[in-house]
């Protein structure tokens, strides 16, 4: 029993000193002048190398509207939400009250102002009619906040319930 135990052991070695071996032949020699750079160990980044984070906009603004699938004459109310944000992002964004907000809608050729409350928050009303039957209209609101314009876009689509009309002289379809 004692001569398999000791047959055991030096099996094991064997097998322990092979192994090492094989990983010594595999890994780099580190010192050689022909080495391109695959050393193991910490290298320090250039700063020079990355850009710096973005920083976030002083300045936020959102808008939505109050229905975004009113009828072909309608008044649909925009809600522009304004935001101061500290520079210092350690705290929460806070409101911007006392702005003119303007929200365009171009393809209606409409356009309306409105104040921002004490919470930030401006209703600006756009009535219109015979807006056309299922087009999407852009609607843009825009306020300047010490010397810089900034803008929001959102969608609405007047009069879904009816397919939207063909323009005369549009592409026609090849069967």
């Amino acid at each position: 029993m004692r001569g398999q135990a000791r047959t055991t052991v030096l099996a094991l070695i064997s097998l322990v000193l092979i192994a090492v071996t094989l990983v010594a032949c595999n890994a780099s020699a580190g010192g050689s002048g022909s080495d391109s750079g695959n050393i193991a160990g910490f290298k320090t980044p250039n700063p020079l190398l990355f850009t710096p984070t973005p920083t976030f906009p002083p300045f936020t603004i959102g808008v939505w509207p109050s229905n975004y699938s009113p009828g072909a004459n309608d008044t649909v109310n925009f809600y522009v939400i304004c935001r101061i944000q500290p520079a210092d992002m350690k705290g929460p964004a806070t409101p911007a009250p006392g702005l003119t907000v303007t929200v365009d809608v171009v393809d209606l050729g409409k356009s309306n102002s409105a104040q921002t409350d004490s919470d930030g928050i401006a209703v600006v009303p756009i009535s219109y009619t015979n807006a056309q039957s299922g087009q999407p209209l852009q609607a843009r609101a825009r306020v300047t906040y010490q010397g810089h314009t900034y803008l929001a876009i959102t969608v609405f689509t007047p009069d879904v319930s009816t397919a939207p009309t063909v323009t005369p002289g549009g592409p026609t379809p090849t069967p």
